[in-house]
């Protein structure tokens, strides 16, 4: 009997201590709630309450078309964290989603988490995401978000990440006056300034806020494949000046293709270039394209005006394009000028300082490569 009793104690022992060791590696369930859908705000405007009740503090105003991550409902009520506030919201004035592909911006892992192929634990493992990493939320899908992390679309349950800034849908919300972080926004430009690249980062920012990661030895070569770089790319509308047939300036609209995460900043660049007092024409414009190991294959370059400013050797013989004629030409693209100063501000190079003297007067790229 005694012999029993001593190997009763040593199992009872033993599973206690699995079930501390347990508790040490799974996250507390107090910490953070798992969320349950996206809500979109249907009214004009919105209160964020303190409470469930119309009498409660004022945290904040959504607009229609506003996006809210909801995490329960009570009543006639949902608990909702909007523009990184919780507070609670009545439910007449939300439309829900369980499942929706939304960009809502950069999170931090609060915990090693491992990342899935889908949105359930019965998915395989495709990444694990160290604490405090980041990653760019892309989507929602019955509690787990879809997010972008080193270049790969995997699936992570929405309790295991807090939100870094407020969701790119809400940027442009009227009254919104919100801004995440110190970065200096472009007055054109509907991204908050969280949202946009500048000068004083340095290339490990850059490739975090590209990519989710410093952890990358070739930017150049993070995607496999056209189609598989394609996903991750993203389509905006830009605006520039032209000269018509009889020389006077007027507005052209481009669909210019970059990388998803550097999009708000290449708005803001065009943007300001637009509104430059000297109106310079541009009648050419490329970004992503599947090139030749560059800086296009991952939707981080942009060629303008190609012909009149051109890619030359070091003996100045034009190898794409045909000739860089600023003083004659008003598509040659001043060095120094307001077109290089824009770029320059959110942390854009242009490709003529290159140490192998190389030069591609038309190229302006995110890395400088």
């Amino acid at each position: 009997m005694r012999a029993v009793t001593k190997r009763l104690c040593s199992l009872l022992l033993l599973l206690a201590l699995c079930v501390s060791l347990f508790a040490c590696v799974i996250p507390a369930a107090s910490a953070a709630e798992l969320k349950t859908a996206i809500g979109t705000v249907t009214a004009g405007s919105l209160r964020l309450r303190e409470g469930r009740s119309t009498g409660s503090a004022i945290l904040g105003t959504a607009y229609r078309g506003d996006m809210v991550i909801v995490i329960r409902a009570e009543g006639d009520w949902y608990q909702v964290v909007f523009n990184l506030k919780t507070g609670w919201m009545h439910r007449d004035y939300l439309e829900l989603d369980e499942v929706k592909n939304i960009k809502i911006g950069y999170a931090r892992f609060d915990y090693t988490t491992n990342l899935r192929s889908g949105p359930g634990t019965d998915n395989a493992v495709v990444a694990k995401a160290p604490k405090n990493d980041t990653c760019f939320i892309v989507g929602f899908n019955r509690g787990w978000y879809k997010v972008s992390y080193n270049g790969k679309k995997a699936y992570v349950r929405s309790d295991l990440v807090t939100m870094l800034e407020i969701p790119y849908s809400n940027a442009g919300s009227p009254g919104n006056t919100y801004h995440e972080g110190s970065g200096s926004g472009s007055s054109g430009s509907s991204a908050p300034a969280a949202n946009l690249a500048s000068a004083s980062m340095s290339k490990s920012q850059k490739l975090k806020m590209i990519f989710g990661t410093a952890n990358i030895s070739d930017y150049r070569a993070v995607y496999g494949s056209s189609a598989e770089a394609k996903t991750h790319m993203s389509t905006i509308r830009v605006q520039t000046w032209d000269i018509s047939s009889s020389g006077e300036k007027y507005t052209r609209t481009w669909n210019l293709t970059v990388h998803e995460n550097i999009a708000p900043t290449v708005q803001a660049i065009f943007d300001e270039i637009y509104a430059l007092p000297e109106k310079p024409p541009i009648h050419s414009l490329g970004g992503f394209r599947w090139a030749n190991h560059s800086e296009h294959n991952v939707g981080l370059a942009i060629d303008i005006n190609a012909r009149e400013n051109y890619y030359c050797s070091p003996s100045g013989q034009a190898l794409t394009g045909s000739y860089f004629r600023p003083d004659s030409d008003p598509y040659s693209i001043p060095v120094g000028g307001g077109i290089d100063r824009i770029f320059a501000k959110y942390g854009f190079k242009r490709g003529i300082y290159w140490a192998n003297g190389y030069k591609d007067y038309m190229h302006y790229s995110f890395f400088g490569t």
